[in-house]
C-alpha cells in the first residue's frame, strides 16, 4: 500500500508532465497543510519530501505567470522546512547500544549467524556530512545516529568469530563520521572514540580485513585523517571538487596518502544529480549482507 505523501508525489508528477498546473498546484497545497503540522518527519517521508522539491525544481522552467510563482513559493517552502528538519537532526544524534540494535532484528539464530558470515558492509552511522545521492539514493543532509562503541565491538567480536575479514567500515557513510561517547573507554586520546580506536580494537583482537577506508574527510577530521596515516592505517581518499582544496596541504605534508576517484566523470556533488541522463561508472556496487 503507497504512503500518502507517495501517492501525492506521484499525481503532482504526472499533472506537471501533462502539464495540468491546476492540479498541480492543488496537489501541493495538501502537502504544506501535512508539513505545517509536523515538527519531525519520519525518514521515508522526508525522502519523498526531497523528491518533490526536485520535481519543482527541475520542471519550474515549463511554468510562466501565477503559476512559476506559485510552484516557486512551494519549493522555498518545502526547502526551508528540510533544512529545518535537518538541523533538528544533527542537534538529536544518538547512538544505538547493542541490546537495543539486536532487539529489533527478526532474525532467527541461524539467520543470524549466516549474516555474520557473509557480511560485507557495516555501516557504524546512519547519515553522513556529505549525503552524496549516488551512495545513498535521495540521501538526508547530517550524521543522525551511531552505534555504540560497544555495539561496535560486540558485532566485530561475532565477525572475526566467524572468520569474516571482508568487509568494509562504511556504506551510505563516511567511516571518519563516526563518533562513540565521552565515558566510553578510549586508547587513542581525545574526548571520545573515533574510527582510530574502532581500528585499535581490531588490531587487537588479531583482525585484518581485507577492506580498508574510504573518506571524504568530514570537515572537523584533518587531524584525525592525519593521525590515521601516519600509523599506516590502510585508508583511501575520495576526491571531489568539494573537498580538494581543503585537502592539498594534508597530501603535501603526507604523500603517502592515496588519492580514490580522482577523476571528472565521477565526482558527482552532493544534491546535483537529480537526472540520470547518462550512464557513468559505480563506485559502491558490492553484493552481500549490510549491518545498518
Amino acid at each position: 500500500m503507497n504512503h500518502w505523501l507517495e501517492t501525492q508525489r506521484d499525481i503532482l508528477l504526472a499533472s506537471i508532465i501533462s502539464e495540468d498546473f491546476e492540479q498541480a498546484c492543488a496537489v501541493l497545497s495538501p502537502i504544506r497543510e501535512y508539513t505545517s503540522q509536523k515538527s519531525v518527519l519520519p525518514e521515508y517521508e522526508q525522502k519523498l519530501l526531497i523528491q518533490i522539491l526536485f520535481i519543482l525544481k527541475r520542471f519550474h522552467q515549463k511554468l510562466s505567470g501565477s503559476f512559476k510563482s506559485t510552484f516557486e513559493n512551494y519549493h522555498t517552502c518545502f526547502r526551508q522546512y528540510l533544512a529545518g528538519l535537518a538541523k533538528h537532526g544533527r542537534k538529536a544524534t544518538g547512538w544505538v547500544d547493542e541490546a537495543t540494535y539486536f532487539s529489533r532484528l527478526t532474525l532467527s539464530d541461524s539467520q543470524l549467524q549466516a549474516v555474520y558470515q557473509t557480511l560485507v558492509t557495516f555501516q557504524l552511522s546512519t547519515g553522513c556530512s556529505h549525503y552524496c545521492r549516488r551512495c545513498n539514493e535521495w540521501a538526508l543532509p547530517g550524521v543522525r545516529s551511531h552505534f555504540s562503541f560497544s555495539a561496535v565491538k560486540t558485532i566485530l567480536k561475532h565477525l572475526f568469530r566467524h572468520d569474516n575479514q571482508e568487509f568494509t567500515l562504511y556504506g551510505a557513510s563516511d567511516p571518519l563520521d563516526w563518533e562513540g561517547q565521552a565515558a566510553d573507554e578510549k586508547k587513542t586520546g581525545g574526548p571520545y572514540p573515533t574510527i582510530e580506536d574502532i581500528l585499535e580494537f581490531i588490531a587487537e583482537q588479531g583482525g585484518h580485513p581485507e577492506y580498508g577506508l574510504l573518506t571524504k574527510v568530514p570537515k572537523g577530521k584533518t587531524g584525525l585523517l592525519e593521525r590515521l596515516a601516519r600509523n599506516n592505517a590502510d585508508l583511501s581518499v575520495s576526491m571531489t571538487d568539494k573537498n580538494r582544496m581543503r585537502l592539498t596541504p594534508v597530501f603535501k605534508r603526507l604523500p603517502q596518502l592515496h588519492k580514490q576517484h580522482d577523476f571528472d566523470d565521477l565526482m558527482i556533488p552532493a544534491f546535483h544529480d537529480e537526472d540520470f541522463d547518462s550512464v557513468k561508472p559505480s563506485i559502491s556496487d558490492t553484493y552481500g549482507t549490510e549491518i545498518t
